[in-house]
This record gives C-alpha cells, structure tokens and sequence, in this order.
C-alpha cells in the first residue's frame, strides 16, 4: 500500500508577496542593479531544535536501528510524525527554515539553470551553489554547514564531515529522475529542501517516491513503490543514503508550475564499500535461429526478389550505415499486414507472456517477452509470426548482409554421415547427399511494450556484444513525437552520467519503420522517459518494439573459417553460394534437393 505524507497546510507559510518579489527581481535586472542574495541568515524552526524533541528523534532512530527492545532514553512520540522507517529511514520536516524564505526563492530563480537529459533524468539544475565563490548563497550555505549538519549529527550519531553540497532544481512539465539510490563516494544523508509554491498538490505530480527493497541474488533491488512526499514549501527531508535507499522524483504533470528546490549530501569520512549491482546477464549468450520462410514476398519490403529499385535502395541504405552507422528503412511490411499486426497485437496485449525487468535501478522498466527459438508462442499470432519468419528468411538476411557488406554469424549444421532420411518424393537417401543445414547466430529476439512512465537505462548488457547489427522494428506509435520520449538513443560507453550526452544516433519511433544500426563495445543505448504527452494524444495506449540483434562475422574469423572449409568441395560450393544474392534464400530454406540439382 503506498502511503503519502501531506503535512500541515497551516505549518507552511503563506506567501503573499511572492509575485511582487518576483516583480521587483524583474525591475533590478531590468535597471542593471546587482542582487544582493539572501539578505539574512536562515534558522532551523525552534520546535526542531528543542532537546525534548531530539531526544524524542534520537531514540526513535536507534529503535530503528537495533529494534523494538532496544531502551528508550526518552520518549519518542513526539517523533512519530517527522522520522520513519519504512522503507528505509528518513526524516521530513514541514515549516524547517525561519528567515528569508522568499528571498531563496527569487534569487534561486535568478541563477542560470542548464537542461538536462540522460537516460536517469530530465531537468535544469543549477552549478554548485555550497562554493564561497557563490556569493548569494553564502547565508545558505552557512545555515547548511554551521547549523544543520551539527543538529543532524546530534540527532543521528553520524560523524559529519564539512562537505556539503547544495545545487538548484527546476522541475516542469514532464521533468523526473527515475529510481535510483544516490550511493556515491562518501555521501551520508541525502536532504531535499523544497521552494514550491504553496498550492502544490498531488495533481501536480513531482513528488518523492520512495520504493521498498527486495534480495535478489544476495543483492538489494528495487521493490514496489511504499510512500509519495509531496513537496511541500519550506520543507525538508532528509534521507540515509544506503544499499536500499531506491527513490525518484515522480514526473510533474502541471502545466504552469515549476518544482524548484534544493537538493544535496552531507558526507562522512568512512565511505561505503562498493557494491556489486545485480545483473539479469552477466554473459552474453548466443541462441540459435532456424531459418524462416515468406509467406509472400509482396509483404515486406526487403524480402522481395532482387531488382533494380532494391539494389538502388540497399545502396542507399548501405552508404547511411556506413557514414553514420546506421540507416531506417520505412514502409518495412505492406500497409494491410502492418495494420493487421497492429490490431493484432492491441487484442492480444493482455494475453501475452509479458515480463518486467528484475532490477529497474540497472535496466528499467518496461514489459517484454523473449522469443524462442522454435517461434512457439508466435502460434497465436499469425501476423507477429510472419514479420519475425521474414526476418530469418534467406532472402531477407542477404539484404541485410548486403545492406551491412559483411557476413552474419551462420552455423553450418551437417547431418551424420550414415544417417538416412526421407528424400523430396518420399525417398530415402543418404544424408552425405543432403543440402547442409543453417541456424542463424541470435543474441536478442525481444518483443518490447512501452507506455507512459517506461523506460530503459543504459543497457551495460549490451556491452560484451562486440560487432553487432541490431534491428529495432517500430509498431503502434503514430503519434509518438519526439517530444513525447520513447526515442532509442544511443551513447559512448564512457559519457558521464553528470554531463547531458551527445547522441550518437537516436531514433524517434517511426511507426512501421526498420532502424538498423552497427554497434559495438564502445556503445551503449536506451529508451528515453515515455512522458505524460504520450498520454493526452493517444490516451495512453501502448506501443511496441521488435529488437533482434544479430553478431556479425569477425573479418579475421571469417578468412580461417574461409579456408578451412575450403577442404570440403561440398562446404566450399556452399560458401561460395552464401556471397551471391540468390545463395541465402536456398542455403537457409527447409526444403532437401540433391547435390545434382543444385548445379
């Protein structure tokens, strides 16, 4: 059950002169007379720094600590309200600050703040506001080291060091930071210090989510979500910064209102040790495809037979692929199959095999079911079934090699020697006499599934995938503009999390759209915030995602695997197929023929 913390509408000052310090802030820049900063110093609310009150706090938080038996040095009631434990502990406090309140507000305004966009967050955050060379944040900053971190240390038993670090935030429409933990370096206690307007309600979204933990291979990830904090003006929590504490700033759906706080750490001179994060893969692993058929060439664009306006298009695409490591290929399947497949799977939606992520903290969160092999469960979808059949098909994979101009990992099958099976008419013949069977080299068949509030972070997974073509196959996303997230982006490995990233390529979503892209070791992509725009153009219907991605042939691999075949006249004649565009179609098909026939 998610519970909320509200506070008390009446222990938040009411500001009536905020709109005509906003409107002298305005006259100052507008005449060039420089802003003094905050005039006075702040002061924690003396009902806070009472030593009945935190006794009360001190003891309630080794309760916590060392359990329901632990003694009580005072009495803890008057702590109940303001310190919890669930689902790890942390402390909020309406109406904290005495003082200037409003002039933290308009000079937190005055201050340049850049936007943000990586696969964790989007906002505009200020620079480091704590330096002494941040003059209008000095009263600030000196409330933070000389009045707050004593009284935390106090009423924690946490030995503080002076480090703190203050930034502005500025969270609008469709702005969040999704679930993570804040574990870095030496931080201790996380703090949250909000400047919203005094209206600020649940409608408005942005509030602090705060999630339950849960063991998964001797590691904490991310449970259900146990408690919302609206940020409420002129409060503050503050939160022990651990292996559970899972959080995020909910999305703001107001269309007026700006959640603007300040965020930061306390530190400690003991850092945590470094925790190894749970992966869903530690190794990448590699399945076997059997090859597919086309029902219809007609039915997907580059699976047709070979003709002068395919290879004008291959061509094309080629030159792309090679100048920006990537290329789309749109109107992939026929129009009627396209939308045959989008009905098909809006009546299936709720019927498919779905899976989530199991840590949302590395991988995010979405829903998505594995293909198999042997397609099985496509059974039930004809229309699925045939767009993944066409995939492995011959013919659609030499487009692909001739698009990509290198060789896709395919494992020769030969049948024993002395094994007899059933001929084209119903004969028996000795399997030396047999075609050489195919399996294409698969690392990922994933049917994906996004609507509003999903994600995906930067797949590290993705890493160990060296010299890879992937596929990323778009359906039911007509309306998905690129201002209402969802776009694949890919990144260098190595961009700071800090920093916003440069995209290499990104795709917006183009609704029966191929994106191809070449990738290896030193990319890595994910899926931006499906925000709440999705939501008031399409209702809030899903759209989804077919990710294949294939491992190409290594140059060097490809030589030696060359020669060595070149022993085997049979293996060689089909080695030499596979380089012609008619040789994958008939290398890959089901059907048996005799060494005669073939030549």
């Amino acid at each position: 059950m998610v519970s909320s913390v509200v506070g008390s509408a009446s222990s938040v000052t009411e500001s009536n002169s905020v709109q005509q310090n906003y409107l002298d802030k305005n006259k100052r820049f507008k005449t060039g007379k420089p802003f003094t900063g905050v005039a006075s110093r702040l002061t924690i609310n003396p009902e806070y720094t009472a030593e009945s009150f935190k006794n009360s706090v001190r003891s309630l938080l080794r309760a916590y600590d060392e359990g329901p038996n632990a003694p009580a040095d005072a009495d803890i009631s008057p702590a109940l309200n303001f310190v919890f434990r669930k689902p790890f502990r942390h402390m909020v406090f309406p109406d904290f600050f005495r003082g200037p309140i409003e002039g933290v507000e308009v000079e937190l305004l005055s201050q340049k703040f850049d936007s943000l966009s990586t696969d964790l967050f989007q906002l505009s955050q200020t620079k480091e506001l704590a330096s002494d060379r941040v003059q209008e944040f000095a009263q600030v900053s000196s409330t933070l080291r000389e009045d707050v971190r004593p009284w935390l240390q106090e009423i924690t038993g946490v030995e503080l060091t002076k480090e703190v670090d203050m930034r502005g935030g500025r969270y609008t429409y469709t702005d969040r930071l999704v679930c993570h933990d804040d574990r870095l370096s030496s931080r201790k206690i996380a703090y949250v210090y909000y400047v919203t307007s005094s209206d600020w309600s649940a409608e408005d979204g942005g509030t602090l989510d705060l999630y339950e933990s849960i063991c998964m291979n001797d590691n904490l990830v991310p449970g259900e979500l146990e408690k919302r904090i609206l940020p409420l003006r002129n409060s503050v929590v503050f939160f022990f910064v651990s292996d559970d504490s899972f959080h995020e700033v909910s999305e703001v759906l107001s269309l007026t209102k700006s959640r603007l706080s300040l965020t930061g750490w306390f530190h400690t001179s003991k850092p945590p040790k470094p925790r190894v994060e749970y992966q869903e893969s530690p190794e990448a692993q590699l399945f076997n495809f059997k090859p597919g058929t086309v029902a219809e060439a007609r039915i997907c664009r580059l699976a047709k037979p070979d003709d002068v306006m395919l290879r004008r298009a291959k061509n094309k695409y080629k030159s792309e692929l090679q100048k920006h490591r990537a290329t789309d290929v749109r109107h992939l399947l026929a129009e009627d199959l396209y939308q045959s497949l989008v009905m098909e799977l809006r009546q299936h939606d709720h019927a498919l095999p779905w899976a989530v992520p199991a840590n949302r903290n590395t991988s995010g969160r979405y829903r998505y079911v594995d293909i198999p092999a042997d397609f099985q469960w496509l059974k039930e979808l004809p229309n699925m079934s045939h767009l993944v059949q066409t995939i492995f098909s011959g013919q659609f994979l030499q487009s692909l090699m001739d698009i990509n101009g290198k060789q896709l990992a395919i494992t020769r099958q030969k049948p024993k020697p002395d094994e007899k099976r059933e001929g084209v008419n119903g004969t028996t013949k000795s399997s030396r006499q047999e075609t050489i069977k195919f399996a294409i080299s698969v690392y990922q068949c994933r049917l994906e599934r996004f609507e509003h509030g999903d994600y995906t972070l930067k797949n590290f997974d993705a890493v160990q995938m060296d010299n890879v073509l992937d596929l990323f196959y778009f359906i039911d996303c007509e309306r998905l503009e690129k201002d209402c997230g969802g776009s694949l982006v890919f990144v260098e490995v190595d961009d700071s999390p800090d920093d916003e990233w440069d995209p290499i390529v990104q795709f917006d979503g183009t609704p029966n759209c191929l994106s191809i892209v070449k990738r290896d070791q030193g990319h890595v992509f994910y899926t931006e915030y499906v925000n709440h725009r999705w939501v008031r153009r399409n209702g809030g219907r899903p759209f989804y995602r077919l990710w294949v991605s294939l491992p190409l042939e290594m140059d060097d691999t490809a030589e030696s695997s060359s020669e060595s075949e070149q022993a085997d006249d049979t293996s060689a004649d089909e080695d030499d197929r596979l380089h012609e565009p008619d040789a994958i179609p008939a290398a890959l098909s089901n059907s048996e023929t005799d060494e005669d026939e073939e030549e």
